[in-house]
């Protein structure tokens, strides 16, 4: 069983935040793809991801990322990390993906940034 929480919060302007909690394990990876399917694709032009409260990530977890960043970029929408974790952040670092998922001190910094650009 997988010690992940995955919460969303409509925003204004057709944002969502996804607070994302625990260890983005195996297990993990399989709690999130299935939580982000809920978010409505109207609702979904912009997600950011607040990960203050990830401990962990894996390999598995940073593709279950992507795929969701490729299907909502797909429909025109774009994605941002926000409040990463300095352990965390070293992991998307050395996967050379801070160009593909952008990251901020704050959610709200995420939300009104103009370089949170679309990136395809």
């Amino acid at each position: 069983m997988s010690q992940l929480t995955v919460q969303m919060t409509p925003r204004p302007g057709g944002a969502t935040v996804v607070s994302v909690a625990g260890m983005a394990d195996l297990d993990g990876a399989a709690v999130l793809e299935r939580a982000i399917k809920n978010v409505p694709a109207d609702q979904s032009r912009h997600v950011v991801f607040d990960l203050s409260e990830l401990t962990f990530i894996s390999s598995i977890s940073i593709g279950v990322l992507l795929k969701i960043r490729r299907s909502i970029t797909d429909r025109g929408g774009r994605v941002s990390l926000a409040r990463v974790s300095e352990i965390v952040k070293g992991a998307f670092t050395n996967a050379g993906l801070q160009e593909l998922l952008p990251m901020f001190d704050t959610v709200d910094d995420a939300l009104v940034s103009p370089s949170a650009i679309k990136l395809v």
